[in-house]
């Protein structure tokens, strides 16, 4: 396990100590400081046949468990997640959106204030999404859902370190990764756009 979750920036350097080894390997979040970093990691693994896998703990919540539910109806989503700083948490919502709506997003927007952001993500097939990501203030981690059929909101209810934590065991267990590389790839795009100027004048195309 490579685990630097605050200091993302040295994932490559202690990937390139471990990944030549063969073993199977979980990268904590956030992955990668950038997209270009991000894919370095990623093609590593491949050089060397190494299982690899990443994820922030809401990819294993009580949402993904409804989504599963429903199948393809999702039609829109939003979720809420807090944090101390959104360039180490802003994550959390976004791995929210991107595990429930697939790694094809197409635009994105950010709005609000520094404390206040709001992610508009345009996903393939006419879907939609939000991500709020509210730091320096208590708030919980939730979604809300809307299919044809309505809309619902979701709580995070579930104990999200043990579910990351059985996840991870079974990763290793299995060699077998269960996070698609692209959906890990586009969270990091969608983290580096959110991050520049022009995102916050209109949609910028990811």
């Amino acid at each position: 396990m490579v685990l630097a979750p605050s200091n993302p920036e040295t994932h490559w350097q202690l990937c390139k100590k471990v990944l030549p080894h063969g073993k199977t390997t979980y990268v904590d979040k956030t992955f990668a400081p950038d997209l270009k970093t991000a894919r370095r990691i990623f093609d590593l693994a491949r050089k060397h046949k190494v299982a690899l896998q990443t994820s922030s703990a809401l990819r294993y919540t009580s949402v993904q468990q409804r989504i599963e539910e429903l199948g393809d109806q999702l039609q829109h989503m939003v979720a809420w997640g807090g944090g101390s700083s959104f360039g180490e948490y802003a994550i959390h919502p976004v791995e929210l959106v991107v595990s429930c709506m697939g790694g094809k997003a197409r635009r994105l927007m950010r709005r609000g204030t520094k404390d206040r952001s709001q992610l508009l993500i345009d996903f393939s097939e006419g879907r939609t999404a939000v991500a709020n990501v509210y730091t320096n203030s208590k708030t919980p981690f939730a979604a809300a859902i809307s299919t044809a059929g309505g809309t619902e909101h979701i709580p995070v209810a579930n104990d999200i370190f043990r579910d990351q934590t059985l996840a991870i065991l079974d990763f290793f267990e299995t060699g077998v990764t269960k996070v698609d590389p692209n959906e890990s790839l586009m969270i990091r795009r969608i983290l580096d756009v959110a991050g520049q100027k022009r995102v916050l004048k209109g949609f910028v195309k990811l």
